[in-house]
């Protein structure tokens, strides 16, 4: 299996300021299909906004369509609460570290994860 591209947020903060930067870093990373797969490590994020996880979700909406896959790891704080109370934790494989979900990718653990919403 081919290697996962890591996107690394190097901002305290995931909101209007970069969210549209990160969503096209995210696509990007995702292929023009949608096939590939990509750890978001959030690892020093203290806060995502709405418009941090919409850029999340866009990119889950891509790898849904193209059988790709995308991990969420380093969550900590706020931020962690966020994600948890939003229940992005049920459509994303999450991992508390980065070296956790590079060790399930080598594994084979990781596949495409359904959209819990499918519309």
């Amino acid at each position: 299996m081919e290697q996962p591209t890591v996107l690394t947020i190097d901002a305290p903060r995931l909101d209007y300021a970069n969210a549209d930067a990160f969503g096209e870093r995210l696509s990007q990373a995702l292929g023009d299909d949608g096939s590939k797969h990509v750890i978001v490590n959030f690892h020093g994020v203290e806060a995502i906004s709405s418009v941090g996880f919409r850029a999340l979700v866009l990119g889950l909406k891509k790898s849904t369509a193209g059988n790709g896959a995308i991990v969420v790891t380093g969550l900590s704080g706020l931020a962690r609460e966020a994600y948890l109370v939003s229940k992005l934790d049920l459509a994303f494989h999450t991992f508390e570290t980065l070296e956790l979900a590079q060790t399930a990718f080598r594994a084979g653990e990781i596949q495409a994860k359904p959209h819990p919403h499918p519309h």
